[in-house]
């Protein structure tokens, strides 16, 4: 992750139940930081994240870590 409010986004869900869940948007908004809509979603059961800037393909709120710290 390249933004600290993206990183904070994915770890708010990524502890929602969505076993069983194929597809289902859980959250669209602007990031104020990275100036791209993002996109929490489960898919397969698993919660995801889709960022312009820090995810853009998607990629699984499990393997999210923290930005670095910039001098």
């Amino acid at each position: 992750m390249t933004c600290q409010a993206c990183y904070d986004q994915a770890q708010l869900v990524r502890n929602n139940n969505v076993k069983g869940v194929s597809y289902r948007v859980i959250k669209k908004h602007m990031c104020k930081d990275c100036k791209t809509e993002v996109v929490l979603y489960a898919k397969d059961g698993k919660p995801m994240i889709m960022c312009g800037k820090c995810a853009p393909e998607g990629m699984c709120c499990d393997k999210c870590r923290p930005p670095k710290n910039k001098p």
